[in-house]
């Protein structure tokens, strides 16, 4: 007697993920983090007015992409606090609890509903790309221009690119002002740093001098 063996995929399981590593680097994600972020960019590419659903057991994410249901809730804490993504219930909360407490919280807590934010969407849609080329032209190439990239899409995670616009050309005034002639500008990246957040320095011009006198030129005979 012969038995021969036949390897199915599992019910309801499709899709793949490929991991793109210079987009998980420019993001600072882990591996488990992007797959996690690309299964709820999918969903909601495939449902694009809706929220992607969470099941309480996690029993249905585990079953496309492998990661166990306390991995896949850590994973979700860390892609909170990185911005990658955003939850409609106010899940974040659960990241400032102990396990103890965040364990019985989520136990009690209904379907989670995630979304991806534009810092990930734009990645693959090109637009922090584009923004980047614009605002690096317009920064006046000062600096390395990898490292600029980089601090610039970290800088995209906790201000708007108008922002950044508007800032720079305070920025920008400031540095030509009588008084701050003397200053370089800094690299782009330093600028853009959001750990400090040069951007959102206070860049205050003093008044020019009023003219002594009412203004009105006086000869003397």
């Amino acid at each position: 007697m012969t038995f021969t063996s036949t390897k199915r995929s599992p019910a309801g399981v499709s899709g793949s993920t490929i991991i793109n590593h210079k987009i998980r680097v420019k993001l600072d994600l882990t591996c488990e983090e992007y797959v996690v972020a690309d299964y709820i960019y999918n969903w909601q590419k495939r449902n694009p007015k809706e929220h992607c659903p969470i099941d309480n057991d996690k029993e249905e994410m585990f079953r496309n992409i492998g990661i166990r249901s306390y991995e896949i809730l850590e994973t979700l804490f860390s892609l909170l606090k990185k911005k990658i993504v955003s939850d409609i219930q106010g899940f974040s909360i659960y990241s400032q609890l102990d396990d103890e407490t965040r364990k019985k919280a989520i136990a009690n807590h209904s379907e989670l509903q995630m979304t991806v934010l534009p810092i990930w969407t734009d990645e693959f849609e090109g637009k922090l790309d584009k923004e980047f080329d614009e605002f690096w032209g317009v920064y006046g190439h000062v600096g390395n221009k990898v490292e600029a990239n980089n601090m610039f899409r970290k800088a995209r995670k906790v201000a708007t690119y108008d922002h950044l616009l508007v800032r720079h050309q305070k920025y920008v005034k400031f540095l030509n002002s009588e008084e701050e002639k003397w200053r370089g500008k800094m690299n782009c990246s330093s600028w853009l740093n959001p750990m400090y957040k040069k951007f959102d320095d206070k860049y205050e011009t003093k008044p020019a001098p009023e003219p002594e006198g009412d203004g009105e030129l006086k000869f003397e005979m």
